[in-house]
C-alpha cells in the first residue's frame, strides 16, 4: 500500500531539515566565548635603570657622607604608600652606590634625618638628602563600561569599569648639610614635568532575583581592582633614571670638598 504524502507535509519535512542544518552549522562555527583576564596588581615595587658611568677607587674621596632616603612635602595619598615607600629605598640606595662609585666613604642610607645616629654623624663630614613635591591629581572619568571577567569557573564575574585619568606633577631638591647641625649647605633642583597616564577601577555587581517572573537586579559590591598604584608606579619608573643621572651630575667631588671646609667653621662656630 502507497502512503500519499502530501506536498506541503513535503516541503514542511524539507525547511524543518534545512534549518537544523543551517543551525547545526551556525553553532558549530561560533567561537567559544572569552572572558577577559584580570589585571594583575602588584603588591611590590623595584625601581631600576640608571647605569653608573665611572667607578672609582673605594675611598679616593677622603670624605664621608651620611645618605637619607628622601621625605616628601605634600603628603600623597594612602592607596600609593607601598610605592613610595619602594621609591625612597630605591632612591637612598642608589645615591649610596653612586657615592661609593664616585670615591666616597658613606653611611646609611636611612629613613631620616632623625634616625641617623649621633656617631655616625659625628663621623660624617656631609649629609646628602632629598626633598620630593609630588602633586597628584584624578582629572575624571574617561568612560565607564560594563565587562564580564574569568573567575576561573563557568560562571563570569560581572563588572563596572571605569577608566580615569591621573595626572602628576613633581619636583626634587638634593640637599647637602652638615651633620651635626643639620644646616643647610647646598640645594639644587630638579624639575621632573607633568605626566598623565590612564587607570582602571573595576566594581563587582551581584545579581538578585527575588521573583522568578520579575526581571534581575544588581547590588554594587567590592571593589575588584583598582589600578592607580601600578600606574603612579610606573610614572615614577620613568623618573627614577632621571633622578640618578642629575645626581651623577651635580655630586662633584672639589665643590663636596669645599663644603666640608665650610661645615668646619659650622661645627667650630657651634662647637661640636
Amino acid at each position: 500500500m502507497k502512503v500519499k504524502i502530501s506536498k506541503y507535509r513535503a516541503i514542511a519535512v524539507v525547511l524543518c531539515c534545512i534549518i537544523l542544518t543551517v543551525g547545526l552549522i551556525i553553532v558549530a562555527c561560533v567561537p567559544e566565548y572569552s572572558y577577559k583576564s584580570l589585571p594583575t596588581i602588584l603588591s611590590s615595587y623595584a625601581f631600576t635603570g640608571f647605569a653608573i658611568p665611572e667607578v672609582r677607587p673605594p675611598g679616593s674621596v677622603n670624605l664621608t657622607v651620611a645618605v637619607v632616603e628622601p621625605h616628601y612635602k605634600e603628603r600623597v595619598g594612602t592607596e600609593y604608600s607601598n610605592v613610595i615607600k619602594s621609591f625612597s629605598s630605591s632612591v637612598g640606595a642608589g645615591l649610596d652606590q653612586m657615592l661609593v662609585a664616585k670615591g666616597f666613604t658613606t653611611k646609611g642610607p636611612y629613613g631620616s634625618l632623625d634616625e641617623v645616629p649621633f656617631p655616625d654623624k659625628k663621623a660624617s663630614n656631609l649629609t646628602l638628602t632629598q626633598t620630593v613635591f609630588m602633586l597628584v591629581t584624578d582629572k575624571g572619568l574617561i568612560n565607564k563600561t560594563y565587562e564580564h571577567f574569568s573567575s576561573g569557573s563557568d560562571i563570569p564575574i560581572y563588572a563596572d569599569v571605569e577608566t580615569r585619568k591621573l595626572s602628576l606633577e613633581a619636583w626634587i631638591a638634593f640637599e647637602m648639610r652638615e651633620p651635626m647641625s643639620a644646616e643647610k649647605m647646598w640645594i639644587k633642583k630638579l624639575d621632573l614635568g607633568v605626566f598623565e597616564e590612564e587607570y582602571q577601577i573595576a566594581t563587582q555587581r551581584h545579581f538578585h532575583q527575588p521573583d522568578p517572573w520579575a526581571p534581575p537586579i544588581y547590588r554594587t559590591g567590592k571593589v575588584l581592582f583598582d589600578t592607580r598604584a601600578d600606574v603612579f608606579a610606573g610614572i615614577l619608573s620613568k623618573l627614577y633614571p632621571k633622578v640618578m643621572q642629575a645626581a651623577w651630575t651635580y655630586l662633584h667631588a672639589e665643590e663636596m670638598r669645599n663644603l666640608d671646609e665650610k661645615g668646619r667653621e659650622i661645627r667650630h662656630l657651634k662647637r661640636y
